[in-house]
């Protein structure tokens, strides 16, 4: 299987990044040749691979994230042969330390290098759509109580949002090339519809086009559950 590992970062998080790059994982995922590793930034005056850095054309801004993973992952269909891609944040490793989101333990259990390491291992990759933390948004204003943390200013109601649509965790989780060709095909528009109106929400974007890929179908690998209603988590 040809892995293609697309790790979110920006200038900011420089020090993430380079603390990310010292791990094992990474390591050991650049001494196997059937992967290929990439630094996705957004910011740029044009879309552009150069050497391992994949430049999109797309504001660098939390709110458009929903409009930068639809161009990272149009522009590695467009450009690079893979089977999986999997998308993870420079700062995955960091988010235990964190005072908002899922509980302690949860971000300990689910985004430690050890349990990222054997995900790659495993078989689980060998899907359409994977990751390690299954969610779905309990209510409105859960959503409204993640948007004020992040200081998005949301432009919807509760109509604009579907429930029950299952989605991963934005920090890691995967796509195979077929479902990759797919949101290639057919997502532009909701990831500007989630930019404009839903703050962007990258992993919930990718959850909706999964719905739509599956026309319903939803046939998902579930090891965790998270709730997100923000305020109690259940597992």
């Amino acid at each position: 299987m040809k892995k293609l590992i697309c790790i979110y970062t920006c200038e900011k998080d420089k020090k993430s990044l380079c603390n990310f790059k010292q791990t094992t994982l990474y390591k050991e995922l650049q001494n196997d040749t059937n992967t290929k590793i990439l630094q996705v930034y957004a910011g740029s005056n044009k879309t552009q691979m150069l050497a391992n850095k994949l430049l999109l054309e797309c504001e660098e801004n939390y709110a458009s994230l929903s409009i930068k993973t639809y161009k990272m992952i149009s522009e590695c269909v467009r450009s690079i042969n893979f089977d999986v891609l999997i998308k993870i944040d420079c700062n995955i490793f960091e988010y235990e330390n964190t005072n908002y989101g899922f509980t302690k333990k949860i971000k300990h259990d689910l985004f430690n290098e050890e349990h990222i390491k054997n995900v790659f291992l495993s078989n689980k990759l060998d899907t359409d759509y994977y990751g390690t933390a299954l969610s779905v948004i309990k209510s409105f204003k859960s959503f409204q109580t993640w948007a004020n943390h992040k200081n998005i200013k949301l432009n919807c109601n509760e109509n604009d949002l579907q429930y029950n649509v299952p989605f991963f965790a934005g920090k890691f989780y995967s796509c195979s090339r077929n479902f990759c060709e797919y949101i290639s095909n057919n997502g532009e528009s909701l990831s500007y519809v989630f930019a404009d109106k839903l703050g962007g929400a990258e992993d919930v974007f990718i959850g909706n086009i999964y719905k739509q890929f599956t026309k319903g179908n939803i046939n998902l690998i579930i090891d965790y559950l998270i709730q997100c209603d923000f305020e109690n988590y259940t597992q």
